[in-house]
């Protein structure tokens, strides 16, 4: 049985890796600002705030000594809307704080506890490699975060642990909700998407369960797009 740590499983993305890893038997700790619903409440839960990386550290620190991982699904992330003139760096902090600050401790503090053959997978965005207007931070991080895992893949590989990302274009959670009560936005979203539709979670989810299986075992510091076909795209 295979023990895998979820950042942000408790809703969204997170929370439909956390339900197919279940399904699968598998042994999960859950870090996150919300707790569980039933069907995860049978799992290590540790109520963290993503945005305090010094309280992720601290946190991470208390976890059993004889805590090994085979994985760590880093699914956690937030995003402002608002013009640059807007945008605080009190805001633009706290971005970078959820979207890469905190993974970049996590692996660093827990990489000693990762097995060898280890898959650590972060969820990025397609905002990662493209430019998007009033999410300056959003789409800064993302790019951080894109290489980061880069970076991350090569600091690993000679523990044998690999690292990769994985890239949603628009995807129905609590995050882009409101997106959907707006028709004309809908419209301008999904003639982004090759196949003019939004994502699922459980589209996202299979590809993070494809990384950290052993049929990607050649692929780290890459970045698995599942997008639609938006980074693909371009209409002249």
């Amino acid at each position: 049985m295979s023990h895998y740590l979820i950042f942000g499983g408790a809703s969204g993305i997170g929370a439909e890796v956390a339900s197919k890893l279940l399904d699968e038997n598998h042994q999960l700790t859950i870090f996150d600002i919300k707790k569980p619903d039933a069907k995860h409440a049978g799992n290590d839960y540790f109520f963290v705030d993503l945005s305090k990386p010094e309280e992720v550290e601290k946190t991470l620190k208390a976890l059993p000594d004889d805590l090994a991982l085979d994985g760590i699904i880093y699914s956690a992330g937030i995003r402002e809307i608002c013009s640059l003139s807007d945008l605080t760096y009190k805001e633009w902090k706290k971005v970078f704080s959820v979207n890469v600050d905190s993974f970049f401790i996590a692996v660093q503090s827990l990489q000693g506890r990762l097995k060898s053959g280890a898959s650590v997978v972060n969820i990025s965005s397609v905002s990662g490699v493209l430019g998007e207007p009033d999410r300056s931070a959003y789409v800064s991080s993302k790019h951080a975060l894109i290489g980061l895992t880069k970076c991350l893949a090569v600091e690993l590989a000679h523990k044998n642990i690999r690292v990769n990302s994985v890239a949603p274009g628009v995807i129905r959670t609590s995050l882009t909700e409101q997106y959907y009560n707006d028709d004309a936005l809908m419209r301008k979203i999904n003639n982004n998407h090759i196949l003019k539709r939004t994502g699922t979670v459980a589209e996202v989810a299979e590809a993070v369960l494809f990384l950290l299986s052993s049929k990607s075992s050649f692929t780290t510091g890459s970045t698995l797009f599942v997008d639609g076909g938006w980074s693909a795209f371009k209409d002249i």
